[in-house]
């Protein structure tokens, strides 16, 4: 899998409002909360990190296809390359 940055989670979506409940990087109890405009919003990016898990599996089979390219191109947009 990834050297991930982002909040672990699990992130979770009541309505608008999004959480995820971590540790920091000295153990501490944390929780980042945001509000989405709309509540799709809201679903899609509480379901992200479960997305870029799914796409690391897709972009690491052993074939080239058209599915692998966009997978790491949405990896590496994720990542921030």
């Amino acid at each position: 899998m990834s050297n991930a940055k982002h909040t672990p989670g699990p992130w979770e979506v009541d309505d608008r409002l999004i959480t995820a409940q971590c540790s920091d990087d000295d153990g501490e109890y944390v929780e980042v909360v945001a509000q989405a405009h709309v509540p799709a919003n809201a679903r899609l990016i509480a379901s992200a990190p479960e997305l870029l898990a799914a796409l690391e599996r897709i972009a690491e089979l052993s074939y080239d296809s058209e599915a692998t390219r966009v997978a790491r191109e949405a990896i590496a947009k994720a990542r921030g390359k």
